[in-house]
């Protein structure tokens, strides 16, 4: 059987295939070992063990398709477990499971499923929408695919016949071979077709900070990008020797159309430079990574030699002021017949990235790029954006500007176990208020948890605080060291008299 993603376009992968027991409930070696051989025991908060499919991460309400022609078998409405789902049987006896999808909401029109029990579909038929039923943190689509049925009477899954669709490219046997017991596994093969997908078998990933990535200089990173991880810094006007680059050797010698990831935040250059090494010497080639968001965009076709695919990207763009530029996943994609060495590197998370000295963990906590790039801002009232200069050549963010008005301030943050965690930031207050009021507005440090919750209010200002004076704010934040959580400033006014707060130079550094 070969099958095609269950979406169109891109989307971050997030969690992978566990080929060592594909089963949440007894998963004995508490490791995760995917396709590529890697064996790691967390790439927390994103993959975990015992996982029987992949996951991708997008907003509710996006189309799933069927990845292969097949009969509905199974539609299943539920809020636990695997949540709202569809069971797709296909020709020769494999079966594919999409689940997650949206609850059924009739006062909105919304129906949680596309098709019917016993409806034939084809390939790339819409069967139903993304959602975040069952046990679900946020909306995704998890894709699995079996070789044998899959879906019990009862409605539960029958894991044991789970298979990765990636195939197996370690350099032992497959693990599954020995899934659910000793000798009565299988061999995963590749199951991806060989067209213009975004997936294929004729690919080849190396992954930023993986097998095969380097970066030289001074680089920051993030969980935003694929595989929920990039480089970014920020671009210079002259030559620098401060740049990314990725290397494979698992090229045969052809026609090969090469792919950068662009993530969607800290990608804000208009002329970023990769060098591509071809059969004719170096080839360059200039992208704009501004208009684009969560994609693979294509650098070119470009004639590889065997055993000798790299891709080098410059920091040194000559843009004035400077930008944002992200080192994230390149991808080789064979052109013609099928690759007999199907080989990928993939992904970041599983390395559980976090060497000595992890650094600063904030980004753009000066509000030097003039806007809230790297951070997600809210306000009730007024049209005015948050980040506002505040002298000639000085950014911060302006919070409570506004009568009977909430502001809010945040960014999510990552962090490795084992880490100390130290919290900074400056503060400035002016209010309307008279000194001698009683305290009517507020401005609240949180921290919140990855789906909003309240963890911990670790600082309060009021309009009863100094005024008119720049303060610093430091914090050990080190309880929270290998969380995922948001940094939250939180502003609240009353409806008369506003009170002003300003934020600026927030830093959150880790170390050991």
């Amino acid at each position: 059987m070969r099958i095609s993603p269950p979406f169109s376009g891109t989307y971050r992968l997030t969690a992978y295939f566990d080929h060592y027991f594909p089963n949440y409930a007894s998963d004995p070696d508490g490791r995760v070992t995917v396709y590529t051989g890697e064996n790691v025991a967390s790439c927390a908060p994103y993959c975990y063990r015992g996982h029987s499919g992949y996951d991708w991460s997008m907003s509710a309400g996006t189309p799933v398709r069927a990845a292969a022609d097949g009969v509905v078998e199974g539609v299943v409405e539920s809020s636990t477990g695997y949540g709202n789902r569809v069971v797709i049987r296909h020709d020769n006896g494999y079966r594919t499971i999409y689940t997650h999808l949206r609850e059924h909401r009739p006062a909105q029109g919304a129906p949680a499923f596309n098709v019917v029990v016993s409806q034939s579909v084809r390939a790339g038929d819409v069967i139903g929408w993304s959602g975040n039923t069952g046990n679900s943190s946020g909306a995704h689509l998890h894709f699995g695919v079996y070789r044998g049925p899959c879906l019990l009477s009862d409605g539960r899954i029958y894991e044991r016949n789970a298979t990765d669709p990636f195939g197996w490219r370690g350099s032992g046997p497959d693990p599954l071979l020995n899934y659910p017991s000793a000798g009565q596994g299988h061999t995963a093969a590749c199951l991806w077709r060989s067209h213009d997908d975004p997936i294929s078998c004729d690919d080849v990933v190396v992954e930023d900070a993986s097998a095969g990535s380097i970066v030289a200089g001074r680089w920051l990173t993030s969980t935003r990008g694929n595989g929920y991880h990039m480089y970014y810094t920020y671009t210079l006007t002259s030559s620098s020797p401060i740049s990314a680059s990725w290397t494979t050797t698992a090229i045969s010698a052809g026609l090969y159309r090469i792919y950068a990831y662009v993530p969607s935040q800290y990608a804000t250059t208009r002329q970023a430079r990769y060098s591509i090494w071809t059969a004719n010497g170096w080839q360059d080639v200039l992208l704009n990574q501004l208009i684009y968001s969560d994609v693979w965009v294509s650098l070119g076709e470009y004639v590889l030699s065997p055993g000798q695919g790299h891709v080098v990207m410059y920091v040194g763009t000559g843009e004035s002021p400077a930008r944002w530029i992200a080192a994230d996943a390149v991808k080789f994609r064979r052109l013609g017949p099928l690759q007999s060495s199907y080989a990928v590197y993939l992904p970041m998370a599983l390395h559980a990235y976090c060497p000595v000295g992890h650094g600063q963990l904030i980004v753009n906590g000066d509000f030097s790029t003039g806007d809230a790039t790297g951070w997600e801002t809210e306000r009730s009232h007024g049209q005015e954006p948050i980040i506002q200069r505040y002298n000639e050549t000085d950014y911060g963010a302006w919070l409570g500007r506004y009568d009977d008005n909430q502001d809010w301030l945040s960014q999510f943050i990552t962090s490795c176990a084992e880490t100390q965690l130290s919290l900074s930031f400056w503060w400035w207050m002016n209010s309307m208020e008279a000194e001698e009021a009683d305290e009517r507005d507020y401005l609240y440090v949180r921290l919140r948890s990855a789906s909003g919750e309240l963890l911990q209010t670790i600082f309060t200002l009021s309009n009863r605080s100094q005024r008119e004076q720049w303060e610093q704010a430091v914090f050990d934040l080190s309880a929270y060291a290998g969380h995922a959580f948001w940094l939250s400033f939180e502003a609240i006014n009353d409806a008369a008299q506003p009170t002003h707060f300003w934020i600026d130079h927030v830093s959150l550094t880790a170390g050991r």
